[in-house]
């Protein structure tokens, strides 16, 4: 069988306001990672171990350089502090770009998305020869994975 394997670079977090039409791309990123978490009960019985699941928790996060003057399609560290700031819910999108080189589709390597909000945003800056100001990144999720409804509808 063969193997069709997705270049991370093509990994991108997508997010826009409720209500607006533009994705706007978080640039410049080192790398990134999407967490799926359902939290487990477990009740041991004389019948045996019962085990539920409850609905997936998720989130995002990552590293990036900061690029101080971004493309109005473009998110770097100033907007992510604002939205952070803000409490803003956001829709987001964590892709795959097309790849015509493999002849993925975009979002065929992966495609996340739902709501959520920018919680945690770190700024590290170096001064060593080359050093550039870096953040890190952490989106978490709301309402339901793989729908930007809330209800879940």
């Amino acid at each position: 069988m063969a193997r069709t394997e997705v270049s991370g670079k093509l990994i991108n977090l997508r997010v826009r306001e409720i209500g607006d039409t533009d994705w706007l791309t978080l640039v410049c990123t080192s790398d990134s990672q999407y967490q799926i978490t359902n939290e487990v009960s477990t009740k041991r019985t004389n019948c045996g171990i019962i085990k539920s699941l409850a609905i997936p928790d998720f989130n995002a996060s990552g590293n990036a350089v900061q690029n101080a003057t971004p493309t109005a399609l473009e998110v770097s560290y100033q907007a992510i502090k604002a939205w952070q700031k803000a409490q803003t819910k956001l829709q987001y999108e964590y892709i795959s770009d097309a790849d015509p080189a493999t002849g993925l589709t975009e979002g065929e390597g992966i495609d996340n998305f739902g709501l959520g909000y920018f919680t945690d945003s770190t700024v590290t800056a170096s001064a060593e020869a080359g050093g550039v100001m870096s953040f890190s990144w952490k989106f978490e999720g709301t309402g339901f994975l793989d729908d930007f409804d809330e209800s879940g509808s």
